[in-house]
């Protein structure tokens, strides 16, 4: 597919709706989403809902920022260097 396709602006009500429903995708933008509970909304809507879903709840820290806690290895804790600064990675 060479054409780029733009995706629209969703509302907060069609991401809870995408939350709900589990839609295979077909590869066809424009194909209506018949669900229970009901989406109202074609292929890309729901496409879009999923991709701001997954931007939302997604995070990327450079390695070293953050440590586990010995206790709970399901907490993190800032990791600060006994002496110094952390020294963070270069972009470049």
């Amino acid at each position: 597919m060479d054409e780029w396709v733009r995706l629209p602006d969703v509302a907060p009500t069609e991401i809870s709706a995408a939350r709900k429903i589990k839609v295979l995708f077909s590869g066809d933008l424009e194909r209506p989403i018949y669900t229970n509970p009901f989406f109202f909304g074609t292929e890309k809507v729901y496409l879009r809902a999923q991709i701001a879903r997954i931007t939302q709840s997604t995070a990327l820290q450079p390695k070293g920022v953050m440590r586990t806690v010995e206790d709970n290895e399901r907490e993190v804790e800032e990791n600060t260097p006994e002496e110094g600064e952390l020294q963070l990675p270069s972009t470049c």
